[in-house]
């Protein structure tokens, strides 16, 4: 069984925002993605799926997405979920973020101390 499958026959390259891309029309097998969600939490210690059982999503249709793939950098870019008007554009990945400290910033222990005084 598998967890994804593509049609390589239906992949499309095309030129988006300037950049080529692919497209991948993908579907996702509800029973063995579960399994392999399970097999993942469990690896990192998670147990919120414990009592999940994958053999529930049997008569579950499989999920269908188009996934667009950047040529150049190798990212995805773009995530539309079939049946919906749903579109998630991924933007800005491995971009560096500049994240200036606050001027009035505290330490760690004196807001300890001020979470404490709270209680």
């Amino acid at each position: 069984s598998y967890i994804y499958d593509y049609n390589k026959s239906s992949v499309k390259r095309q030129i988006t925002n300037g950049r080529p891309t692919y497209s991948y029309s993908v579907t996702i097998n509800p029973v063995e993605y579960v399994k392999f969600l399970k097999s993942f939490a469990s690896a990192i210690g998670v147990t919120q799926l414990d009592q999940v059982d994958p053999s529930q999503y049997k008569d579950s249709a499989p999920l269908s997405f188009t996934f667009e793939i950047d040529v150049w950098s190798g990212q995805l870019t773009k995530v539309i979920y079939a049946g919906s008007d749903r579109t998630e554009i991924i933007s800005g990945y491995g971009a560096r973020n500049q994240i200036a400290e606050p001027d009035n910033s505290i330490g760690i222990e004196e807001l300890q101390s001020k979470l404490q005084q709270i209680q």
